[in-house]
């Protein structure tokens, strides 16, 4: 077999798959390219965007056995694997073949079956064969997944986990088509109106299980490399270093990776591989195989101003202005030249003496302490957490000793003005600048002054360096980093025996045989069948809850406690928390509101929600804008019809402006679980236990205390209507709030 067969049958092969899929030519290549490498593919897109049907395309385009499983919540591994049945007429057990004895499987919505149905096909993808009471079943090397998966609805799924979504060659991610091919769609289904499901009668089958083999054996034989080897190492290993990554790519995804560069050269005409062909797979080959997680911000990024594109001034030509030592000496030279023009005609003639050879001293003095300073190199972190310190470190090339530096901060970061450069190693000049990220964002160090005294002291040398340094302030999640929050949550949740509430909820979870007094309902009539005696379906709670983080973003959340507004006090209580539900099973969305609601995310799973959620509060910005209550919770209300946890961090100033705030939470807690977040002002406590010195003081000790008691009665009534508080210091909110989320787990409150 030769290149240009297998041209010819990959030819042939897409022409038939796209007299059904229109619009999908780079998911059908991928699907090739699968196919050629001996790999699984999954297909994630929203409903109604033809996956099951490229799936069956796909299938009938091939003269190999197919079989379909649609995934729902009570499948059992056995209607995947097969099950042994006792067979009376030969007093023997006969195995009954599940659909994963096929050669093309399509496991259909795969995130709606349990984790221990789609476990079932770990060993089937891994190793092409299946054990059934003991005995291992071959299922040919021909044997090839292809799965689909809804990525919206999050309702009664199950995602999958790592270790299965690495099993997985592909991630092919299936988006709307554009407007001309959606019309294409249209047309052709308007001429030629089929019944669901006959879409792929007419298709023609193109390759066999004898081709398939043949154009394998000539992907085999594709020349790889050793620097495309080392290229595709290279990037696998960068995941694993890299600080937004959790968990990088492991050896099995590289050597996918290598064997779908292999296909992917043959498919295209050559019988070598090329990096183009790697950067063309890496997306679909690992974007499911990392687990983004929180960036580490203690990694630091050298900056150096001062060379390539920057002008001579840019890069520090001196500002120069006149010491005092230099003023005092233009005065007394301008006396002295006074009273040789005013004593004697005949001096009047040499006045302009003493300003020559004041210039003559000037051009000395600039003449032997004018140096332009070299290069000056900046290292500080490329993200700081809000509230937390770091240092700027800055070295300067061939400057002189003594010099002193001035730096003007920005909004965000707050630090000393002034500093001293003092003497470093290789005859530079070094100092290291402490300093407070006091606002979330994207700051900016324009310049840096530096100035220093000529030998005489008659000048100051004053040149401005372009230091061009970006700092980013980002949401504080030490705690996150740390593992503190999922040593808590792990040991918490799943380090004592796990109690379900059995016969609770609408989750399945196994079958039992049925006994006198249960309810007839739950009989498993298909099941019972097959075994030929009564078995009952065992429901439980539902694990995967539904926790909301609503953050309040108006005026009152600016104020300063501890050195932070309040919001970012908040920002950081809600990342733990959302941490913390991820680790528990839950899934977590977000709601921001101020004057109108702002940001609504649909509750997600796992880690990839917490990165978002990350991204959304690093980008929230400080406004001064009253919160509107009823018109954000009303929507939060209305995009919520499910059960859920909702966690809303707020504030107020009396019990007259809470009366709207707590009206619209009683209609929230009518349908979902409320725990409201309160951060209490260590300052205003302090204030109200010191004895005031004057009438000025006790008038202040006075408002002081109202308002305390004001907000007590607004958190009593709050509590009186179901709705759980957490009011506690700034230092103290978070770990209050975990503990509540994880007490209200504990009892299945949600």
């Amino acid at each position: 077999m030769t290149l240009e067969v297998l041209r010819q049958r990959t030819d042939a092969l897409r022409t038939e798959i796209g007299r059904t899929v229109l619009g999908q030519d780079e998911v059908i290549d991928l699907l090739l390219v699968a196919l050629f490498a001996r790999g699984h593919v999954l297909l994630e897109g929203p409903p109604g965007t033809a996956k099951t049907l490229l799936a069956r395309s796909f299938s009938a385009a091939l003269a190999l056995d197919f079989g379909r499983i649609q995934f729902t919540p009570d499948l059992m591994p056995g209607d995947v694997l097969g099950t042994s049945i006792f067979n009376f007429q030969t007093n023997a057990f006969v195995l009954t073949k599940g659909p994963v004895f096929s050669q093309v499987l399509l496991a259909d919505e795969i995130n709606r079956a349990p984790p221990k149905t789609q476990a079932a096909l770990l060993q089937a993808m891994n190793e092409r064969m299946v054990s059934i009471d003991g005995t291992d079943h071959s299922l040919g090397s021909e044997f090839i997944v292809v799965a689909t998966q809804n990525p919206i609805e999050q309702q009664g799924t199950y995602p999958l986990p790592e270790a299965q979504l690495d099993r997985f060659l592909f991630k092919l991610v299936i988006d709307f088509p554009p407007e001309a091919i959606e019309m294409a769609i249209l047309r052709q289904h308007a001429a030629q109106p089929l019944e669901a499901g006959l879409e792929t009668a007419n298709l023609s089958k193109v390759l066999d299980a004898a081709a398939l083999a043949e154009t394998r054996s000539l992907v085999d034989g594709i020349i790889l490399k050793d620097d495309i080897l080392a290229y595709i190492l290279r990037l696998v290993r960068a995941t694993r270093e890299n600080s937004e990554i959790a968990y990088g790519a492991s050896t099995r995804a590289a050597d996918a990776l290598v064997s779908a560069t292999r296909a992917s050269a043959a498919l295209n005409g050559r019988d070598f591989a090329i990096p183009d062909d790697v950067k063309r797979l890496f997306t679909p080959a690992l974007r499911h195989r990392i687990v983004l997680g929180p960036a580490d911000g203690n990694r630091r990024t050298k900056f150096r101003p001062g060379s390539g594109k920057h002008s001579q001034s840019d890069r520090g030509t001196p500002l120069i202005r006149p010491s005092k030592r230099l003023l005092a000496l233009a005065a007394a030279t301008l006396l002295v030249s006074l009273i040789m023009i005013v004593a004697s005609t005949a001096l009047r003639d040499l006045a302009i003496l003493p300003w020559i050879l004041l210039a003559l001293l000037i051009m000395v003095d600039m003449a032997t302490s004018l140096r332009r300073p070299g290069n000056l190199t900046v290292e500080a972190p490329p993200e700081i957490f809000v509230g937390e310190t770091a240092t700027l470190h800055l070295h300067l090339d061939r400057a002189r000793a003594n010099l002193n530096a001035k730096l003007d901060w920005p909004e965000g970061l707050s630090g000393r003005k002034e500093f001293e450069f003092r003497p470093g190693p290789d005859d530079t000049l070094e100092t290291r600048v402490p300093f407070r990220a006091v606002r979330r964002g994207v700051w900016h160090l324009d310049h840096l002054w530096l100035f220093w005294d000529s030998r005489l002291k008659l000048l100051e040398f004053v040149p401005r360096l372009d230091l061009q340094a970006e700092l980013r302030v980002v949401p504080n999640i030490r705690q996150v980093q740390s593992g503190e929050i999922t040593t808590t949550v792990m040991s918490t949740l799943y380090g004592v025996k796990e109690n379900r509430a059995l016969g609770e909820g609408s989750e399945f979870h196994q079958l039992r045989d049925f006994v006198p007094g249960m309810d007839i309902k739950s009989i498993d009539w298909k099941r019972s069948a097959r075994r030929r005696s009564l078995v009952a379906k065992e429901l439980r709670a539902e694990r995967n809850h539904h926790v909301i983080i609503a953050l309040d973003n108006g005026y009152l959340m600016r104020e300063e406690i501890g050195g932070l507004p309040k919001i970012d006090h908040a920002v950081t209580a809600a990342l733990a928390t959302a941490w913390a539900a991820a680790i528990g099973g839950d899934l977590v969305g977000y709601y921001s509101y101020d004057v109108r609601p702002r940001t609504f995310s649909a509750p997600a799973p796992g880690r990839n929600a917490f990165a978002r959620l990350r991204n959304w509060t690093a980008e929230l910005s400080y406004v001064s804008r009253e919160t509107n209550h009823t018109l954000a919770l009303t929507e939060l209300n209305a995009r919520t019809p499910k059960r859920s946890l909702i966690i809303v961090f707020t504030d107020f100033i009396d019990t007259t402006s809470a009366e709207l705030l707590i009206e619209n939470i009683g209609i929230l807690t009518k349908r979902h679980l409320l725990i409201f977040v309160a951060i209490r002002d260590p300052e205003l406590e302090t204030m109200i236990e010191t004895a005031p010195d004057d009438i000025d003081g006790a008038a202040t000790l006075v408002a002081a205390n109202q308002s305390i008691n004001e907000r007590r009665l607004v958190l009593e009534r709050l509590a009186r209507m179901g709705v759980t508080i957490v009011d506690a210091k700034p230092n103290t909110v978070t770990a209050r709030l975990i503990s509540t989320y994880l007490e209200i787990k504990a009892r299945e409150m949600i």
